[in-house]
C-alpha cells in the first residue's frame, strides 16, 4: 500500500512537473511571438513563415516533454528522439507549403470587417458560422457558405488607412482659399502622416456646386477618430473664413398622396 502510494506520488510530480514545463514555455513562446510580430510586422510570405516556425516549436516543445518524461519514467527514448524533431521539422516543411492549398476565410478574431453589408467586429468563428459584433452591440450570425463569392472587406489588416473629407463651395467662393483652408486643417493634424502627403482635389461641378476632396493618409487606429475631428475642424474654418460659404443641402420631403 504504501508503495502504491509512493508510486502515485512520484506521478503526481512528474505530471505537475511536465505540465508546469509545457504550459510555461508555451507561454514563452506565445510571448516571443507576439514581440516579434509587433515588431516586424510580417505580411504574406513572410507571415506564414513566422507562423508556420512558431507552430514548429510549439510541436516541438509537446515533443520533448512527451520525451523528458517518458525518460523518467526509465524508457530509452534516445533513439526516438531525433527521429521526432526530425519528424518536426519535416512536418513544418510540409505545413509551409500546404497552407497555400487549405481554403480559409480572409479575418480572424478581432478584425473589423463589412460582410454582405453587414459592418462589425468579428467575434467569434465556427465551423458553419461566422460571429460578427456590430458596432450597435446587435450580434449577427453569417452562415460561411454564404460568404463564398461575397464581398468581404477586412478594415484590420492594413498598417494605414486613407481619410477622405468632401466639400461643396458655390462656384463664386474663393476655390482656392478652401483649399488651403482644408490643407492646413489636415497638416495641423499631429494623426496625419506625412507620406504619402496630404492633398485636396476639385473632383466637379455641377449646379452651382464646387466639389472639393481632401486626402490624407493615417494609421489604422486613428482613421475614426481622426477624420471626425478633420470634418468638425474644416467645417469651423470655413464658417469663420470670409470667401468660402458652404453650401447648406437642401432635404426635400415628399408626401405620399
Amino acid at each position: 500500500m504504501n508503495e502504491s502510494l509512493a508510486s502515485l506520488e512520484v506521478y503526481a510530480r512528474l505530471i505537475a512537473t511536465g505540465l508546469g514545463f509545457l504550459l510555461g514555455a508555451m507561454l514563452i513562446v506565445f510571448l516571443l511571438y507576439k514581440l516579434v510580430t509587433s515588431i516586424i510586422k510580417p505580411e504574406g510570405l513572410a507571415a506564414r513563415m513566422v507562423s508556420v516556425a512558431f507552430g514548429a516549436i510549439y510541436v516541438l516543445i509537446i515533443v520533448l516533454a512527451v520525451l523528458l518524461a517518458a525518460e523518467k519514467l526509465n524508457y530509452d527514448v534516445s533513439g526516438f528522439a531525433g527521429i521526432a524533431i526530425l519528424l518536426v521539422i519535416v512536418g513544418a516543411v510540409i505545413a509551409f507549403f500546404a497552407i497555400l492549398f487549405l481554403p480559409r476565410l480572409p479575418f480572424v478574431i478581432g478584425d473589423t470587417v463589412s460582410i454582405r453589408g453587414t459592418m462589425g467586429v468579428v467575434d467569434g468563428i465556427t465551423t458553419y458560422q461566422t460571429i460578427l459584433r456590430c458596432f450597435d452591440g446587435r450580434l449577427v450570425y453569417i452562415p460561411n457558405m454564404m460568404m463564398v463569392g461575397s464581398d468581404i472587406q477586412n478594415y484590420s489588416t492594413v498598417p494605414t488607412r486613407r481619410v477622405e473629407v468632401n466639400v461643396d463651395l458655390h462656384v463664386t467662393d474663393d476655390i482656392e482659399v478652401g483649399r488651403q483652408l482644408m490643407l492646413s486643417a489636415i497638416a495641423a493634424d499631429e494623426r496625419v502622416l506625412s507620406e504619402p502627403a496630404p492633398a485636396v482635389f476639385v473632383t466637379g461641378m455641377e449646379s452651382g456646386i464646387i466639389s472639393l476632396l481632401g486626402l490624407c493618409w493615417v494609421n489604422n487606429a486613428d482613421w475614426f477618430p481622426t477624420r471626425d475631428a478633420l470634418i468638425v475642424d474644416i467645417a469651423k474654418r470655413l464658417n469663420q473664413t470670409e470667401g468660402v460659404r458652404p453650401v447648406e443641402r437642401e432635404l426635400t420631403v415628399h408626401q405620399r398622396a
